[in-house]
């Protein structure tokens, strides 16, 4: 009997020993619990707000981020996605209540638009004493200047490009198209096949505003002359698309990714996109070989230089600051040149470029013979205007052409005028 209370003994003891061990174990472990989250709630944070929808771009962003703030303990880089639809209503709603991020990164045209609204920081000293020479393209710096002051620095290069599915080519005899003229023939003899000759994606503002844009400008119109051969020409090319039934149906309620679902399923031979789409195309994987041309022409080039701009707004953390600059060191260039499928800026990017293949052609066609287009301050407003018009165009009948040429005309010199 006292053998065996001896042994209940000893089990208590070497019991209570061990819970007094994992007591002191949780106690340490819960101390360095709220430490660690002490730490991380004394970290600086920095916000950072991007408009990608592709997942391997938003990936790709993080992993920046994370590498970032690896380096740099004291700093939390934290990035968050918006659809860029919503980004003037999102960054005036911030703003507002005090809770802005440090860091924009948008289209070209959409991040002018918030250095006319007043909200973004000035990076004149930025860009003129280190990056402003190191740019293939110089004229991509007029999209980042308000009153001639500098308020952005280019991200990535990615205009709108026209990607052809080779198979259809092929079966039609025919070579990737260079004109609208031979989109349009292709297209009529696509859709005899049961086969959309186009899809785009119109549904959001910003993207029926840039491809009318495109429209306009290769067609050799301009704001000032829509009610004119060029200006009606222009129009003239998105109502045969409706009326002909040439482009996707849907086009109206699709983003640039959903159109290029409609491509990758085969049910168009053309898909007008940013040229970063082919990330997607390539991860969805497409069962025919595609080809990359420029947007087609008509009066004037397609090799339209466009893509999204970084800008720091208004307060920005001086880590803001010192993360921008982390995006702009040539190992991290080359990453997200690669990273998003896009078109190098810089001079060291361009010479780790896609050297043989197709794209390097692409973006020596683009460094020879690209354009910017025109920017407006007032693009918000604008950009809803066009949107309009394209929309309607693809969906109305019996469109009087030149009366639509004219008030549209009207509508964006009053915009132009009051700004």
């Amino acid at each position: 009997m006292d053998i065996i209370m001896n042994i209940r003994r000893a089990v208590l003891f070497i019991a209570s020993i061990l819970l007094c061990g994992l007591l002191f174990i949780y106690a340490l472990f819960e101390r360095d619990k709220e430490v660690h989250q002490t730490r991380e709630e004394e970290k600086i944070k920095v916000r950072v707000l991007a408009c990608y929808e592709i997942q391997q771009e938003r990936e790709l962003l993080k992993q920046l981020a994370d590498d970032f703030n690896q380096k740099y303990q004291a700093c939390m880089v934290e990035v968050e996605f918006i659809d860029k639809e919503n980004l003037k209503k999102d960054i005036c709603l911030r703003v507002d209540s005090g809770e802005q991020p440090d860091i924009v990164i948008g289209g070209s045209m959409e991040i002018l638009g918030l250095a006319d609204m007043g909200v973004l920081e000035n990076v004149d000293s930025l860009v003129k004493e280190n990056l402003y020479h190191k740019l293939i393209y110089p004229d991509m710096w007029q999209t980042t200047m308000n009153n001639g002051i500098y308020y952005g620095i280019p991200f990535i290069c990615n205009p709108y490009v026209l990607f052809c599915n080779r198979e259809y080519l092929k079966k039609l005899e025919k070579p990737a198209p260079h004109t609208w003229e031979e989109v349009l023939e292709i297209c009529s003899k696509s859709s005899q096949k049961g086969v959309y000759g186009l899809s785009m994606g119109v549904k959001r503002s910003s993207d029926a505003a840039t491809v009318f844009n495109y429209i306009l400008y290769v067609s050799g119109a301009n704001y000032y002359n829509l009610f004119s051969e060029s200006g009606l020409g222009a129009i003239e090319i998105a109502d045969i698309l409706k009326r002909w039934g040439y482009v996707d149906k849907y086009c109206i309620n699709s983003t640039p990714k959903d159109a290029a679902e409609v491509f990758r399923e085969g049910q168009s031979v053309f898909l007008l996109a940013p040229l970063d789409t082919r990330i997607w195309l390539d991860h969805a994987q497409t069962a025919f070989k595609y080809e990359i041309v420029a947007a087609p022409e008509k009066k004037k080039s397609g090799y339209i230089i466009s893509g999204e701009n970084l800008a720091l707004l208004k307060g920005a953390k001086e880590e803001a600051f010192q993360f921008e600059e982390s995006l702009y060191k040539t190992q991290v260039r080359d990453r997200i040149v690669q990273g998003t499928g896009t078109l190098p800026i810089f001079q060291e990017e361009f010479k780790k470029y896609d050297n043989e293949g197709e794209l390097r052609l692409l973006s020596d066609r683009f460094i020879r013979q690209g354009e910017c287009l025109k920017h407006y301050n007032s693009w918000f407003e604008i950009s809803d205007i066009l949107s309009d018009s394209l929309r309607s165009l693809l969906t109305k009948r019996n469109f009087d052409l030149p009366q639509m040429a004219e008030v549209l005309q009207d509508k964006i010199r009053v915009v132009i005028m009051s700004n």
